[in-house]
């Protein structure tokens, strides 16, 4: 049974997509989806019904619903085709800290990369992320995990005039002071490095001009450093930014004193 609704579910899905490029007639249909005329026909007459199509002449056409319903439809091929390309990825990690709103349209990363570590690379995703950070211009992260290489990016970057933004849980923070005292010193007073706290961050996500980074912890609920879901295009950047966004929401200013004290506001 839910093989059957599967497919007629592909079938009014190829053909309200069809349509959705132009009027065409049940031949036509036919020749572009693959698909027997009979069933063609079979589904036409429920899209009618649920006035997602009309026939005018023999020819058929998306009503106003049915180019909603054929977006959907965009949207719904994406979503599966990014699960399905990094299924490992979203099998083996915990991805219950990601606000449903953003979930529903995972779509949004139908064109990135799976990146992760093996034998001969362990360094691989690190390395690609001290890559993406030296050829931006501005830079929008949320940090659940240190390293001091990240203090050393952020110190050569921001002296090259590069804007950064961070949200970072406390003990995060508290190693950058120790290791950055000077960045947070010559930087946060001027506004280039501004800070944020957030107490769990279930998520590391980067976001420059032109790239971004996305990573989850594992299900036993230590954060993966050797795999990451990375990209250059808009439409992904656009959700690890909005992803940032949301965290924003739910994070405190940090307010760094020139003493190499922190105080929360």
């Amino acid at each position: 049974m839910g093989t059957q609704c599967s497919s007629k579910f592909a079938v009014k899905e190829s053909i309200l997509l069809s349509l959705l490029a132009g009027k065409k007639d049940v031949a036509t249909l036919t020749e572009e989806t693959k698909i027997i005329g009979s069933t063609i026909l079979h589904v036409l007459k429920q899209l009618e019904k649920s006035e997602l199509t009309v026939k005018t002449s023999g020819v058929y056409s998306l009503t106003s619903l049915g180019v909603i319903e054929a977006q959907i439809c965009i949207w719904h091929r994406l979503s599966s085709n990014t699960i399905k390309v990094h299924k490992d990825f979203w099998l083996h990690h915990d991805v219950t800290s990601i606000p449903s709103t953003l979930m529903m349209n995972i779509g949004a990363l139908s064109e990135s990369t799976l990146l992760q570590a093996t034998p001969d690379s362990l360094e691989k995703v690190h390395t690609y992320f001290i890559g993406l950070l030296s050829a931006a211009k501005t830079i929008f992260g949320v940090s659940p995990v240190f390293h001091p290489d990240y203090v050393d990016a952020f110190r050569e970057l921001l002296n090259q005039g590069v804007k950064i933004q961070l949200i970072a849980t406390p003990e995060v923070l508290t190693r950058f002071k120790q290791v950055g005292a000077d960045v947070l010193d010559a930087h946060v007073p001027t506004g280039d490095l501004q800070l944020f706290v957030k107490d769990k961050v279930g998520y590391a996500i980067t976001a420059t001009d032109k790239a971004y980074s996305f990573g989850l912890f594992s299900l036993t609920g230590r954060y993966d450093p050797d795999a990451d879901i990375v990209g250059e295009d808009e439409q992904g950047r656009a959700w690890v930014y909005q992803l940032f966004k949301h965290t924003l929401t739910q994070s405190i200013p940090y307010v760094y004193a020139a003493s190499s004290t922190h105080e929360e506001e």
